[in-house]
């Protein structure tokens, strides 16, 4: 086996480009813990935008902070939220929010649920995150409740080419019916093109969890989580064509104990739909996991990976079950699937979150909590796009890096990019390192950011650690790798993040 390994290596091609690293100015940093933080170039600027969910007040603080192009020093900072707070006399809560155009022209969907007539409205504003300026609000469309905690629900999505969005309507619960769920498509102008309700063949709930994801060209896939009696929780796949008004089912459920507990969704250039995910062990008894508000998770213990295609005409290309060889991966946690020139990537980690009470009454929404972070591993894994073959999935073991604090975990993971079709991951390495400081030898522990190289047969080509990044590697160096994001600007230039203890920066990373 090791000569096979060596005779590979050596046919592979050399990786020979390095990186270069600026970074620009420090910034006071914010909480992100369970906050949903993401990452804009406009061209002109970079654009951190956040929102993160106060039970205080039962809506969402959406702010941004602006960095320069040139030097990434942060110019501007804006609370969106005071934008939208109401229309008229009733109260507005934000739902979610979508980029238009490549530019800082957003989307801003939110709902009003009025007292007296129990109609929960949809609408959605016109924002520009950059200057703040916003048009009127603009209806939708509805669901009528019957109360306050019976309003229904909403679920948006949104095609990656901007042109179509979804909108599920989860209608309030009805005893002794069968479940009814509203589908509304919308064109990029958010006007209607075509609205359904489709009635499932297993009775209503309290507690529905439909996912909702649409193509390019407008058809709708909704992942739905079934929970019937006497049975494990499982996921069915509905597709629907608003053309032909066709709505094809497809159940993800195991003849045996493994479920899924973690997947994402993926379209590939002809619009076919690829689902994959993580699966539990046999005989697990649940698959209950931490999770906050955006789907961050500390993940369990994980056998394998279940591959699903469904062509642009909602027919099923294949439904595969792929066990690891190892039977059970501690802890696994899925970053993301990744589809990169006919292969899809598996991208996980071995990441767990402990969230501890410390003050407060949570009753009345000013509980705190301490967060704890630990990652004992990386996972990589690759599957062929055309018959949704698991090729290899490989552990790689950390050096025992060590626990943090309240910091959302920012050190202890990793963020990718592709080169010549090879997976590159960057990640922090703590080593015990060695300075002379006035003639005597200093000992100390620092993390040094790392890059590791690929290939698509799952042999690590190269792995490299980056001396003059700027961060990290020294001893009075305050600023780490943050592992937290990674913006791609061209197909050789980065935008980054470094992190301390009271502040972070963004630099450009140069291939």
């Amino acid at each position: 086996m090791k000569k096979i390994l060596f005779i590979l290596i050596c046919v592979l091609p050399v990786v020979s480009f390095s990186q270069s690293f600026q970074w620009g100015y420090p910034t006071p940093i914010s909480n992100e813990t369970e906050a949903k933080v993401r990452h804009f170039y406009t061209g002109d600027k970079l654009i951190h935008l956040y929102e993160k969910y106060d039970v205080k007040i039962f809506n969402y603080h959406v702010n941004t902070n602006q960095f320069t192009k040139s030097d990434l020093e942060q110019v501007s900072a804006l609370d969106l939220m005071e934008k939208q707070q109401q229309i008229g006399h009733k109260k507005i809560t934000h739902i979610q929010s979508f980029q238009d155009n490549m530019g800082s022209d957003f989307s801003f969907f939110s709902y009003i649920f009025d007292i007296k007539t129990k109609v929960n409205q949809l609408y959605w504003h016109p924002m520009n995150i950059e200057t703040g300026q916003k048009s009127d609000a603009k209806e939708i469309t509805k669901i009528q409740g019957t109360s306050i905690f019976k309003a229904g629900n909403w679920k948006l999505n949104q095609s990656d080419n901007g042109l179509h969005y979804v909108v599920l309507k989860e209608y309030p619960y009805a005893k002794k019916t069968n479940e009814k769920l509203g589908i509304v498509v919308l064109d990029k102008d958010k006007n209607i093109v075509k609205e359904k309700t489709h009635t499932f063949s297993m009775r209503d709930r309290r507690n529905k969890v439909n996912t909702p994801y649409i193509s390019n060209t407008g058809n709708v896939f909704i992942v739905k989580d079934i929970k019937l009696k006497k049975q494990k929780p499982y996921l069915n796949i509905y597709y629907w064509n608003p053309v032909t008004d066709t709505v094809k089912e497809y159940s993800l459920k195991m003849d045996d104990d493994y479920q899924i507990y973690q997947y994402n969704i993926n379209f590939d250039s002809d619009n076919n739909m690829y689902f994959n995910g993580l699966l539990t062990h046999k005989g697990s008894k649940t698959f209950q996991m931490s999770v906050d508000l955006y789907g961050n998770a500390s993940g369990i213990p994980g056998s394998g990976v279940i591959t699903v295609k469904i062509d642009a005409n909602g027919e099923l290309v294949y439904k595969k079950r792929n066990n690891f060889s190892k039977k059970i991966i501690s802890n696994l946690n899925l970053k993301s699937f990744e589809l990169n020139n006919g292969n899809i990537w598996l991208l996980a980690d071995k990441r767990y979150v402990s969230k501890v009470s410390k003050s407060g009454n949570m009753a009345q929404g000013n509980a705190t909590y301490n967060y704890t972070y630990q990652n004992t591993g990386l996972f990589i894994g690759l599957i062929k796009a055309d018959n949704g073959a698991l090729k290899f999935a490989n552990e790689f073991a950390y050096n025992n890096e060590p626990k943090t604090q309240n910091d959302n975990g920012a050190y202890l993971t990793y963020v990718h990019y592709f080169k010549d079709d090879n997976l590159n991951i960057l990640y922090n390495d703590t080593q015990k390192l060695k300075t002379q400081i006035n003639g005597r030898t200093r000992n100390y522990t620092k993390r040094v950011p790392i890059v590791r190289t690929i290939h698509p047969t799952g042999v690590t080509v190269s792995t490299k650690e980056l001396k003059d990044a700027g961060i990290g590697n020294k001893i009075n160096e305050q600023f780490d790798l943050d592992t937290s994001m990674l913006l791609k600007i061209d197909d050789s230039t980065y935008i980054i993040r470094a992190k301390s203890n009271a502040e972070y920066k963004y630099g450009y990373m140069k291939l």
